[in-house]
């Protein structure tokens, strides 16, 4: 069983990349990560620390399962998340995530997949939704930062950051399926289109190849 971790600030297409997975691959399991609205500022801290390490015991126990019902289990936000808005936001250190990824052999992993999600902080700004937690430019510069900080410091072995603008345009959300699929797959063009002949993406990818090349 593949786990894919998708991580990312607000406004970067983390949920299209899961719609175009879902659309071209079976046996998939999605789990979105979001913290309850009761709990006050001291609790959440504590909540993730045990939602992230129950969630990689289930992947744990599940890969060890003779018969396994997920070919792919995908994260939407991730332990990373919390070493950008527990410390930019509440305050809180993130040490006790890198414990776990210890604690869980993240670094032995070959089919564990960390794939980054971003973009200039000022394009972010302009994509703002309404429900981010601070749309201020400085924060966001600062998400950012955090985000490639911990991209980099996370052991997972296997990591792919994507930059999804290009200016004041979003990069083709197809480019970043494209990507993040020969990235977990390991297939080539020809290959992700003979496997997927029914795919609404196949004219796309042969077009996007042909680019590329």
């Amino acid at each position: 069983m593949k786990h894919l971790i998708i991580a990312g600030p607000d406004c970067v297409g983390k949920n299209l990349l899961i719609k175009n997975i879902i659309k071209d691959f079976e046996n998939i399991t999605v789990r979105h990560f979001t913290v309850p609205k009761n709990l006050k500022p001291g609790e959440i801290t504590n909540y993730w620390k045990d939602e992230y390490s129950h969630a990689l015991h289930l992947v744990n126990h599940a890969r060890k399962e003779e018969k396994c019902p997920h070919k792919l289990y995908v994260w939407n936000r991730s332990h990373i998340c919390e070493t950008v808005y527990g410390p930019l936001y509440r305050n809180s250190n993130s040490e006790w995530i890198w414990k776990m990824e210890q604690f869980w052999d993240l670094d032995k992993e070959d089919e564990t997949y960390l794939i980054l999600l971003y973009a200039d902080p000022e394009f972010i700004v302009k994509q703002e939704d309404g429900e981010s937690i601070s749309n201020e430019l400085e924060k966001r510069q600062k998400e950012v930062q955090l985000y490639l900080e911990g991209f980099e410091k996370s052991i997972i072995k296997n990591k792919l950051k994507l930059k999804v603008n290009e200016g004041d345009e979003y990069v083709p959300a197809i480019g970043i399926w494209y990507k993040v699929s020969n990235f977990i797959h390991g297939l080539d063009i020809d290959k992700i289109i003979a496997e997927n002949s029914t795919s609404s993406h196949v004219e796309q990818l042969k077009a996007l190849n042909r680019k590329e090349n």
